[in-house]
């Protein structure tokens, strides 16, 4: 399973009084990255909000490892690691490209819902075209620890485990 990547310079925006990257705007990245991997999957944003589908951030978690200032250059890895009916969970990697070591890494796990707010099923093109990253994942996890999950047999309900 091959990772989208998204390279990014960081801005003098992003950084706070210490200089460093502001612990926040990873989550922005992470954002970024995700809509990029949903590109490469073929899957846009736009197509999917003008047919009244959005995905909603329902969970998100970040761990610091080191940081990164002002003009460095960044590396996200994003991966899918859930697939439900109504919901997908994104795991993300960032490096600083230079040292390639590891900066943070992260979760976010997002619902569909409409334009009410009303939870929603994923979309069957886009849930087909995710399944096959899903797939692909689960062929290289040990049984024991594999986390994904289909729409077919499950009843899934959205923020809960």
């Amino acid at each position: 399973m091959n990772p989208t990547t998204l390279e990014l310079q960081v801005r003098y925006q992003e950084t706070d009084q210490m200089g460093r990257v502001y612990h926040g705007n990873y989550f922005t990245w992470y954002d970024m990255a995700r809509t990029e991997y949903l590109r490469e999957h073929g899957c846009s944003y736009r197509e999917l909000e003008t047919a009244g589908i959005f995905f909603v951030v329902a969970e998100t978690t970040n761990k610091y490892f080191a940081s990164v200032a002002f003009d460095d250059q960044v590396i996200i890895k994003t991966y899918l690691t859930e697939l439900r009916s109504v919901s997908v969970r994104f795991r993300y990697e960032v490096y600083n490209k230079t040292t390639n070591q590891k900066i943070a890494e992260g979760t976010t796990k997002l619902g569909t819902v409409a334009k009410s707010g009303k939870i929603v099923k994923i979309p069957p093109h886009v849930f087909d075209l995710l399944q096959a990253e899903v797939a692909e994942l689960a062929d290289a996890r040990d049984s024991k620890s594999r986390t994904l999950y289909g729409c077919v047999g499950s009843s899934p309900t959205f923020g809960t485990k």
